[in-house]
């Protein structure tokens, strides 16, 4: 197998670059070689992708986190190859969401690298957005409201990894903002005074936040959790809850599976797509099913 690696070493703060010998040396004892891409700076991944002749390749690899593999699928479909190969992952970022879906923790890499040489493919669903002005597609979450301010947040605190959300989601419970909400869903209208809506592909968001317990990857559906506008300590039990998944219960919250979102807000919100930050509301996200093909168990 020829594989283009894309390789961002920052991630995980830098951890994923001090174990590039390792990964290098694994994926050649499997008996596949590989052109090396390193992301050096935002962007890059998009562009080394976009930018490849994917003919010459029978795999395509984002090694990092959720952030570089968001980058890496905008990339592949923008590319104008004739044909495409299939995505894998090796998890080397703070964050890897997509790659819980496939029993793999952060820097799991010789787990990783064992399935991607299996050559066993998977048909998985894809999340895309159409703004006003542009578009991408999202392989996690969408978010806006309170999560993408928590997010936001959060990269004040990224020297403590994972708890850099407990502690931003802390500081937001603390100062709540609301918005006025229209949103659509398949047809159904839902119009509140609202706090955050997250828009998931997958069940996890970040590593530890079970936001989405019901979705799944290839059911053609986005799994949609709508907090309305709430007291601060009934959003502090919501928060809580979201690591077991349990908040879905919660009296404020809405939970509800779609093929189609579309959003309409006052004051345009932030987007927060894979943990990014960019973007913003009025938009409409659909579900492609079964769109990408993936390197999987």
């Amino acid at each position: 197998m020829k594989l283009l690696l894309v390789y961002n070493p920052f991630a995980g703060f830098k951890r994923s670059g001090k174990h590039f010998s390792e990964v290098k040396q694994l994926i050649r004892d499997k008996g596949m070689d590989f052109d090396l891409r390193f992301t050096r700076a935002a962007g890059d991944a998009t562009t080394m992708v976009e930018e490849a002749d994917l003919t010459q390749y029978d795999g395509i690899i984002s090694s990092g986190g959720d952030g570089t593999f968001h980058e890496v699928l905008n990339g592949y479909y923008k590319n104008k190859s004739a044909t495409k190969p299939p995505i894998g992952i090796i998890p080397n970022g703070t964050g890897n969401s997509f790659a819980i879906e496939l029993g793999l923790k952060s820097f799991e890499f010789e787990k990783a690298i064992d399935i991607i040489s299996k050559n066993i493919i998977k048909k998985v669903d894809i999340g895309y957005c159409q703004m006003q002005d542009s578009s991408f597609y999202f392989h996690n979450i969408l978010g806006f409201g309170m999560v993408a301010d928590i997010n936001e947040a959060s990269n004040k605190y990224k020297n403590l990894g994972n708890h850099s959300y407990t502690i931003a989601s802390l500081e937001k419970i603390m100062a709540l903002k609301t918005f006025d909400l229209e949103i659509i869903l398949d047809g159904k209208s839902i119009k509140q005074d609202n706090l955050f809506v997250e828009i998931s592909n997958t069940r996890y968001t970040g590593s530890s936040f079970l936001m989405a317990p019901k979705a799944k990857i290839d059911d053609g559906l986005l799994d949609v959790t709508i907090s309305r506008k709430s007291s601060r300590w009934n959003v502090l039990k919501i928060f809580m809850s979201i690591f077991k998944g349990t908040h879905i219960e919660n009296k404020d919250i809405e939970y509800i599976q779609a093929k189609e979102i579309i959003v309409k807000t006052k004051e345009n919100k932030t987007l927060t797509p894979d943990g990014e930050q960019y973007g913003s509301t009025p938009l409409t996200v659909e579900c492609k099913k079964e769109f990408l093909d993936f390197f999987w168990i």
